[in-house]
């Protein structure tokens, strides 16, 4: 299992490093980006999204990509470290407290020291698991930026394509400009002087 989990953060880490291959440039309009009624509350209001998800739909390559992420799972490696430290942590914190109560000040001194030092190993022997748990989370980070930065990259281009291809003609913009400079003249001339 470790070795699986070590491996698959690998692979991705040097996928995420390498220029994604461009999607092949069709003239199809996602969906997301059909001529609809769009505001920001429709669907997820995550356009960078739909429109990903519609070039997932299309390419065995990112469906792979998004299975593969969607399996990736470190709650085991979370629950053993969490279980490992917390119950370590708990004996020591719970021997320490019961110790500083004995009576016998020599033998509370002497116990606590005990506890003291073996804590202190216990650090010492636990400090290379929490750097490797550490890694993990940090990689489990980088896997999340890895995702958005390629939805990104991959839907910026589709964007870019949409505003060329579906640039509203100014004429119509112009045309009711005029006519709305037109009422507002009516409607002035109309209004008795206040």
């Amino acid at each position: 299992m470790n070795k699986t989990l070590v491996l698959l953060l690998v692979i991705t880490i040097i996928s995420c490093k390498k220029e994604t291959a461009p999607i092949e440039n069709t003239k199809e309009i996602p969906e997301a980006l059909k001529d609809k009624s769009y505001s920001r509350g429709s669907a997820n209001g995550n356009l960078v999204e739909e429109v990903y998800q519609d070039l997932v739909s299309k390419s065995a390559e990112l469906q792979k990509i998004e299975t593969e992420i969607e399996n990736f799972d470190t709650g085991e490696i979370h629950k053993k470290y969490y279980n490992y430290t917390s119950k370590s942590e708990n004996y020591y914190a719970t021997a320490t407290h019961q110790a500083q109560v004995i009576k016998d000040s020599v033998t509370r001194k002497r116990i606590l020291a005990l506890l003291e030092k073996s804590n202190q190993q216990y650090f010492e022997k636990s400090k290379e698991l929490k750097g490797l748990y550490t890694t993990i989370n940090d990689k489990k980070l980088s896997i999340e930026d890895c995702h958005t930065v390629l939805k990104i990259v991959l839907t910026l281009p589709v964007m870019v394509q949409y505003q060329k291809d579906n640039l509203p003609d100014k004429k119509e913009f112009e045309t009711t400009i005029h006519s709305e400079d037109s009422l507002i003249h009516a409607i002035q001339s109309k209004t008795p002087k206040y």
